[in-house]
């Protein structure tokens, strides 16, 4: 992000959220949580605009596991470290939509602030 353009604007909404216990290895009981965020870009411009997007894979430490990771469209470039980046040109009132999956398991009883 190389500055700051109020009529490009950003939005991240949880579209859903899925938590429930399973049965791990070693008979250890596990919550397993699964989130589903839409990511917006959105060009408020009159004119028409080239947006590099960036997004974070997700890490993990600890006792938090990633089962699963996946974000649609396809980013044209994965840049390494657990950087995702998409470049769009966004025509006037124009927006750009990013799914993210995400499905993690942790001991049941932890919290995980994510």
């Amino acid at each position: 992000f190389l500055g700051f353009d109020q009529f490009i604007t950003g939005n991240v909404k949880l579209l859903e959220q899925n938590r429930t216990d399973i049965m791990g290895k070693n008979k250890t009981v596990l919550t397993r949580e699964e989130r589903i965020h839409e990511i917006t870009i959105t060009n408020n411009r009159k004119e028409g605009v080239e947006i590099t997007l960036f997004v974070r894979k997700p890490f993990s430490s600890g006792n938090v596991n990633i089962v699963d990771f996946s974000v649609e469209p396809e980013p044209e470039k994965d840049l390494g470290d657990g950087l995702l980046m998409w470049k769009v040109n966004l025509k006037p009132q124009e927006s750009f939509t990013v799914k993210r999956r995400i499905v993690i398991t942790y001991p049941k009883g932890n919290f995980v602030m994510w």
